[in-house]
């Protein structure tokens, strides 16, 4: 379901800036920080959509429109925030994002171009209801590796919620599955989408199913 969706039948997607973002520079050094980064070096930025007349679906606006700076998080359902639409955002802004799911519910979290720190509100929710980090982006080409980072956090994941595994998903659609190990699995992102935004998806993955 997207964003737009959800709102039209008498919800609303709430938008949460995390309160603790000021103190993010000092807690990224703690063991209990869910930190999550790519280096970028040896990877190639990316030509946002923007900048070549390609415009993106109207909820991935949305949802950019919500995330404008480090620190921000967003709710929506367990089927919000698709990663072919985390993808586009991440090719399109430059930034890291996170969806990590929590009971019924589903979070977008932004972060910085090379990096971010799971917001302290999102990773207490993580500890008390056993939720998962379904994935975060890497906003480089083919960056599929993940950071000391990525593995010490699902290291510790998995000593809190039992999460052995997790994905990175590039800005130009690839995947990795990754463990505490390094990566496990590759692939490619699963492709549906309507006639509307047929050239941005040809574009990002060289095609799709069409839905």
């Amino acid at each position: 379901m997207r964003l737009e969706d959800y709102a039209t039948q008498g919800n609303t997607a709430k938008v949460y800036t995390d309160e603790s973002l000021k103190k993010m520079v000092a807690n990224s050094g703690k063991d209990d920080t869910i930190k999550l980064s790519s280096t970028g070096n040896g990877y190639k930025n990316i030509e946002p959509y923007s900048s070549r007349g390609i415009e993106l679906p109207d909820n991935v606006k949305e949802y950019m429109n919500s995330l404008k700076n480090e620190g921000q998080f967003i709710e929506g359902v367990t089927d919000s925030f698709t990663e072919q639409e985390i993808s586009a955002m991440s090719r399109e802004t430059g930034a890291e994002y996170a969806r990590i799911t929590i009971d019924d519910k589903a979070y977008l979290a932004r972060g910085a171009n090379t990096g971010m720190i799971i917001p302290e509100q999102l990773e207490k929710m993580l500890k008390q209801s056993g939720g998962t980090l379904d994935f975060h982006t890497h906003p480089f080409e083919g960056d599929l590796i993940p950071s000391k980072d990525d593995r010490s956090s699902i290291a510790r994941l998995e000593k809190i919620t039992g999460q052995k595994t997790s994905k990175i998903i590039t800005a130009d659609g690839q995947i990795s599955i990754f463990s505490k190990d390094g990566v496990l699995e590759t692939s490619t992102v699963k492709v549906s989408v309507d006639k509307k935004y047929e050239k941005m998806i040809n574009e990002l993955f060289g095609g799709g199913e069409q839905g």
